[in-house]
């Protein structure tokens, strides 16, 4: 194909990158904002099991699914108990916990805004039992 003069090879007719690394690093931004979002999240978790296991060595912490892909404003954090009994005990000073948790994600790096929609919802394995009948996909798709 022969450009005419000042015609520009950067470009295809139809508008694309006509050189495939100039497409790649297009979507560099984008891939290694998924990477970071995802290391803020694998962080965070680490923060809240900081608070909570020492409380309830069993508990484990649960994100949105998919969450690398979701706006801040949509993650939220499930913390899994063993045991219903486990599970009131958490929430039996859940003001102040929800407040240290608030403070934790502000020291991982999420904005103020972000924060203030994050969820921390507890739930016991047994509940998921009862209520889901074991299926933890179908009670997180639900959040």
């Amino acid at each position: 194909m022969r450009l005419a003069a000042g015609e520009s090879q950067d470009r295809r007719a139809d508008g694309q990158a006509a050189h495939p690394e100039s497409a790649r690093n297009g979507n560099l931004g984008a891939v290694l904002n998924i990477v970071q979002r995802w290391l803020r999240i694998r962080h965070a978790k680490r923060e809240i099991a900081k608070l909570v296991v020492p409380k309830v060595p069993s508990a484990k912490i649960l994100s949105t699914p998919g969450a690398s892909f979701t706006s801040y404003e949509r993650i939220y954090f499930v913390i899994a108990t063993d045991t219903e009994e486990e599970t009131n005990f958490l929430l039996k000073d859940y003001p102040t916990l929800y407040s240290r948790l608030c403070e934790a994600m502000a020291r991982v790096g999420f904005s103020r805004e972000a924060i203030l929609s994050l969820r921390f919802p507890i739930i016991s394995q047994q509940t998921i039992d009862r209520d889901f009948g074991g299926n933890w996909r179908e009670f997180l798709s639900g959040q």
